[in-house]
């Protein structure tokens, strides 16, 4: 056995942090190359690509819990985890083991050697995407759903072999790396499209709805937009789920139980419901309403609007970037109506957490800002920022601090609201112990 088959699990995450963040350009030649010289996996299976701003992971989750529920052997990579690498990679209802991890790791570092002599060095997620290809290839998937990382056009999920995708809205996000403008962020998303190949999206903005079917004309493929092609409404809403009536471009759904919340995930749902009807009406998937319900009822997509406790009611939440701020505020503020509220807050420092405070106005509670341990934006800058807003609160250089701040204050308190991005919701969920224990 060589020195690369004993490296551990843990050396291998290790080595695929250690990759650039992105490349040095954008670019599909580096994830091209490494595909081939991987064999190309991506080609061995059909799959669905979910792009856009916002929604996108709630949007996976639903289809490839509605295909695992329907028999479907179905692979889902998402982006990014919580605790382990290995949450990327889903195939039916489990992650890939370590083993498994380590095995592929075995074959994709050479290649990765190879094209690094090339001053072609991938990025850390071009390695991800490949890692995912691998896995599904080697389980034989029937169908994978694969979500996208960053725009579009030069993402390596956009070398998949599709059968459908979606686009879920346009917000102000990776600029401007993509992009100074919705119209261009559009442009770039747009290139995980193909002629033939069905686009659903959530998108309301009517400039940007011409600009996609405009390219859907140009290219050949049909689109089907929320409002004008599918729809639905909240029946019943309660801290265990929401009853939704969804309609489709080809059937018509009711009293379906979704168990998660927020105003959002109706589109969401409904989203992926019609890609899913698209696939029976069309592709000869099969899928009773029965394996549909359960579906649904079953997805689970953790960090969104999630309720950790209902005495005092604890909700924490990932949302990271302007529009997902709006939305997850639109929701929880009815929620926690009438409720005392303390409300934790901070966020990464790559993001403009200036116009996330904006959204945070609108929420009754008393604040407590905090730094989360990874990416975490200073608190001295972010109390900067949200004392020129208007904020007052509690400043906090940990979350411990903010916890132990938190757990003084419980008492007196009915609600609790931790968000501001990704890791800080990754860190809430395994701390909160410390407020309640």
């Amino acid at each position: 056995m060589n020195q690369t088959q004993k490296r551990s699990f843990e050396d291998w995450v290790e080595k695929l942090y250690h990759l650039p963040r992105y490349g040095k350009s954008l670019t599909l030649d580096r994830m091209s190359l490494l595909l081939e010289k991987l064999g190309n996996p991506q080609k061995k299976f059909p799959a669905i690509l979910i792009g856009g701003t916002n929604g996108k992971g709630s949007v996976a989750s639903f289809c490839h819990s509605i295909l695992y529920h329907s028999e479907y052997h179905a692979g889902l990579f998402t982006s990014p985890h919580f605790y382990d690498v290995r949450e990327r990679f889903k195939i039916g209802n489990r992650l890939i083991s370590k083993q498994e991890f380590c095995s592929i790791m075995e074959i994709l570092w050479p290649a990765v050697k190879e094209l690094q002599k090339e001053d072609m060095c991938p990025s850390g997620f071009e390695a991800f995407t490949a890692i995912a290809f691998l896995a599904f290839a080697r389980a034989h998937i029937q169908i994978a759903v694969l979500e996208v990382g960053l725009g579009g056009r030069f993402d390596p999920t956009s070398l998949a072999k599709k059968i459908a995708a979606v686009i879920t809205n346009i917000g102000e996000d990776h600029i401007p790396l993509l992009g100074e403008t919705k119209e261009e962020l559009l442009l770039e998303k747009l290139g995980i499209t193909e002629g033939g190949i069905p686009l659903f999206s959530g998108e309301k903005d009517e400039l940007l709805k011409k600009i996609i079917m405009d390219v859907g004309e140009k290219k050949g493929f049909p689109v089907y937009f929320w409002g004008d092609d599918f729809s639905g409404d909240i029946l019943v809403t309660s801290l265990k789920g929401q009853c939704l009536r969804i309609t489709t471009p080809f059937y018509d759904y009711d009293h379906l139980f979704c168990p998660l919340l927020g105003y959002y995930q109706v589109e969401n749902l409904a989203t992926a419901l019609s890609l899913i009807d698209y696939l029976r009406r069309f592709k000869g998937y099969l899928f009773s309403l029965t394996c549909i319900e359960k579906g649904i009822k079953r997805t689970d997509w953790p960090g969104r609007i999630e309720i950790l406790s209902t005495e005092p009611l604890v909700i924490v939440d990932a949302a990271h970037n302007p529009p997902g701020m709006e939305r997850m505020v639109e929701s929880v503020k009815d929620i926690i109506q009438g409720k005392k509220t303390l409300i934790v807050a901070g966020f990464s420092a790559d993001k403009p957490y200036g116009q996330m405070l904006d959204s945070l106005h609108h929420l009754q509670g008393d604040f407590i800002f905090t730094q989360a341990s990874y990416r975490g934006a200073p608190i001295e800058n972010l109390k900067e920022v949200a004392l020129k807003k208007g904020f007052q609160g509690c400043w906090t250089s940990s979350l411990e601090e903010a916890f132990q701040v938190v757990k003084a204050k419980i008492p007196d308190y009915q609600a609790l609201l931790i968000c501001g991005g990704l890791f800080l919701a990754a860190e809430a969920r395994q701390k909160i112990f410390q407020v309640f224990s």
